[in-house]
């Protein structure tokens, strides 16, 4: 048996993709026999990375929680609290190397780009200190994409090597097929195909779905776009108030997740994903769609690993032919299910959990070999 001790920002019931994330590591982790210890803000702590939680992380190290332990942490910026800007918990655990923590980097640190303000500037450089800290002090360093490797190698030359370790679904793979069929029947589908698309709440996401509603929805009034998790709402308001006549096709379900949002993601008939740096290992969202075995039309970008344009496994377009592209794919029922089934067999062959939980329980328990630890 192996014990973890897991520290991260966000932990259930606290809602966020981190959250989510850390809820099925410890559970996977658990349900192979091993022991984990929670080390979060609203489950263990007092505050959110704050003085009293630091306080009580000694108090507890001093009376020998956690030793042994393989540190787990992680690292999202914004996670830690003080708008993204928690220096001390870098530190802190920088100060604490010789316990030979391992990171799992979510994200790595606001992007340094042209013409920004004096506070993005800021936020850009403390966030890259941060994950240079961070980087330097780990034993074992693990990325959910594959374009921050050379990220980190950059911030911190000559550290441990990375690991790449993408997020699965944070959302069941099964769901029931009469509340399915009960969805599709309430959102119209007898008239006409239903587009989903689920958390688009960047503007980047925002912007391309708001410009192609209008097209596709005005083509075959019978058509629905159900939007569904974070930003939802706001984004169906935005539609509406942009294409007022098509405002009766567009509905939303706010924040919903677990069994709920994988409903409705299944009602759907295809699936928009879209990312301003590309669909990638660490989008939790679309991997949400192909754990479910629904066709995902996406698109690539800078962060976006060689293995997807390899796949076939999703529809990968460019923001500019969304339009042509989602009306090519509903033309064709037969080519939608097997893409669908597709997707399912690449997110099982490559992302589920139980990647994740062999792949930290492996380089443990060959880490304890390379020691001779005692079993």
């Amino acid at each position: 048996m192996l014990h973890w001790v897991l520290l991260t920002g966000e932990y259930p019931p606290e809602r966020g993709g981190v959250a989510d994330y850390s809820g099925q590591l410890a559970a996977g982790l658990r349900a192979a026999g091993d022991e984990v210890t929670i080390w979060a803000p609203g489950y263990s702590l007092p505050d959110h990375w704050g003085r009293r939680s630091f306080r009580k992380l000694q108090a507890d190290m001093r009376a020998g929680e956690g030793g042994g332990a393989r540190w787990l942490i992680q690292y999202v910026p914004h996670a830690y609290g003080k708008r993204a800007m928690n220096y001390r918990f870098c530190r802190w655990v920088y100060a604490r190397r010789q316990l030979h923590p391992w990171v799992m980097f979510h994200e790595v640190a606001y992007p340094r780009e042209a013409g920004q303000g004096w506070r993005l500037r800021l936020l850009a450089e403390v966030t890259r200190r941060m994950a240079r800290q961070l980087q330097r002090a780990s034993a074992r360093s693990f990325i959910s994409n594959q374009r921050w490797d050379l990220t980190l190698e950059e911030m911190a030359p000559g550290t441990v090597a990375r690991q790449w370790l993408p997020v699965p679904s944070n959302l069941p793979d099964t769901v029931a097929a009469e509340r399915v069929a009960a969805l599709r029947h309430k959102y119209g589908n007898e008239r006409g195909a239903i587009l989903a698309s689920f958390c688009p709440h960047s503007p980047f996401a925002r912007a391309h779905l708001t410009s192609a509603a209008k097209a596709l929805l005005a083509v075959d009034r019978g058509r629905t776009l159900l939007l569904v998790g974070a930003g939802s709402d706001e984004l169906r308001r935005a539609i509406a108030a942009a294409a007022p006549k098509m405002a009766a096709q567009v509905h939303s379900v706010g924040y919903a997740m677990g069994a709920e949002a994988a409903e409705h993601l299944a009602a759907a008939d295809l699936l928009l994903q879209l990312y301003a740096d590309g669909v990638s290992g660490r989008r939790g969202s679309v991997m949400a769609g192909l754990a479910l075995g629904r066709p995902v039309l996406t698109n690539e970008g800078a962060s976006t690993e060689a293995l997807w344009r390899d796949s076939r496994a999703v529809a990968l377009t460019t923001p500019g032919d969304l339009v042509p592209t989602v009306e090519l794919w509903l033309g064709d029922a037969a080519e939608r299910a097997a893409l669908g089934r597709a997707g399912r067999e690449f997110y099982t062959a490559h992302f589920s959990i139980e990647h994740t939980i062999n792949a930290l329980r492996k380089a443990a328990l060959d880490e304890r070999l390379r020691k001779k630890e005692p079993a």
